[in-house]
């Protein structure tokens, strides 16, 4: 992956304005532009070996997990539900002879947004996407909107839109049967999970998280999947996965997975505040399951299990 090339200067062609050393950079960008053109028509792919690559790769359960994403828009909008960037990244590394990548272009502190653009380029056939896109900062928390404010907050929420357009550049480049392969194969890979039955797998999902204080209900479960149980398949118990692992590491906070605020009191604030001894969970506990942190151990084998 490497850094989108603003302007390419050929020979021939007048000299930019700028200083010595622009003119030098743009000069190093082209000649590695064309370096990088001659060196994938010397040695194309081999789509034979791509597609085996990426059976192999669609086979483990890993990246099944997370070659899915789901949510519920609110409203007439329905749910919303496609392949992720972590698919598109790992089709992209094993078609080979592709440049990829984002950028942030600028960053308003008085209009309080950024400008990032994604881009996708095959060097053998020389297609190229780019899109570029505004990013106001603020944050959705269920149907309310929040301010971004922090300075890391604002590169991740920047880096989450840059992301989304990424996928897009990158699937508008591969080929289709070679996605179209990848998802089936991953659908598969999530339906068989690591062998145990799917309803298992499902009551041991629900049982896990209404553990949590307070507990995250099956309800909730089914508002973040935008699916009821009874329609849960194998994808939806790999998500609920990857969102265990999420939450325990503090990636996402419970309020931002489900749009509640009731976090802030949990019940051994209710506890406290009755006059009750507590004893505070350890600091590197898992927030979600903070009243009751041996709980995580409950749900075992990893994202789809």
């Amino acid at each position: 992956m490497t850094t989108e090339i603003e302007q390419t200067r050929f020979p021939g062609a007048p000299a930019p304005a700028g200083s010595e050393a622009t003119r030098i950079e743009q000069t190093r960008a082209a000649a590695e532009v064309i370096a990088a053109v001659q060196a994938a028509r010397a040695v194309p792919r081999d789509e034979r070996a791509s597609f085996r690559a990426m059976q192999d790769a669609c086979s483990n359960l890993d990246l099944a997990a997370r070659a899915f994403y789901a949510y519920n828009m609110g409203g007439d909008d329905g749910n919303v539900n496609g392949a992720t960037v972590t698919l598109a990244r790992e089709l992209a590394r094993v078609w080979g002879n592709i440049d990829y990548g984002t950028q942030e272009l600028s960053r308003d502190p008085v209009l309080k947004q950024s400008e990032v653009r994604a881009f996708c380029r095959d060097w053998e056939t020389n297609a190229y996407a780019s899109r570029t896109v505004i990013v106001p900062w603020i944050r959705y928390v269920g149907k309310s909107r929040k301010p971004v404010v922090e300075m890391r907050a604002i590169d991740q929420n920047n880096n989450s839109v840059a992301g989304r357009a990424l996928r897009e550049m990158i699937f508008s480049i591969l080929p289709e049967a070679l996605i179209a392969e990848a998802k089936r194969l991953c659908e598969q890979t999530n339906a068989a999970g690591d062998g145990t039955p799917l309803p298992e797998r499902i009551r041991s999902a629900v049982e896990y998280f209404g553990k949590a204080r307070p507990p995250i209900t099956q309800a909730m479960l089914e508002d973040y999947l935008g699916l009821k149980r009874a329609e849960w398949k194998g994808n939806a118990v790999a998500r609920l996965g990857v969102l265990r692992d999420s939450l325990t590491q503090g990636d996402i906070t419970r309020a931002e997975a489900f749009g509640d605020d009731s976090r802030d009191i949990t019940s051994a604030d209710i506890r406290r505040q009755a006059g009750a001894e507590v004893l505070d969970p350890p600091a590197d506990s898992d927030p979600a399951l903070a009243d009751d942190p041996t709980a995580r151990d409950d749900w075992k084998g990893g994202a789809g299990t």
